[in-house]
């Protein structure tokens, strides 16, 4: 699985997508889930990266590279 941006019209949308074979061996991409659009969940993503820094990695002396 990986992250990819998509785009549509001006927009960009962050999307979960697996990768997989088809009966005839062919590579594909399947999207499991649309997460949101980008500019949306910058400030989320960057909020979320902070709690997960506070709660656990401060607490177990492990340091985050970022």
């Amino acid at each position: 699985m990986f992250l990819k941006i998509t785009r549509s019209g001006p927009r960009q949308y962050l999307q979960l997508v697996e990768a997989f074979r088809d009966n005839a061996g062919k590579a594909k991409h399947r999207t499991l889930v649309t997460l949101g659009r980008l500019d949306q969940l910058t400030d989320r993503m960057h909020r979320l990266a902070q709690y997960v820094e506070a709660t656990f990695l401060r607490e177990s002396s492990v340091t985050m590279v970022m």
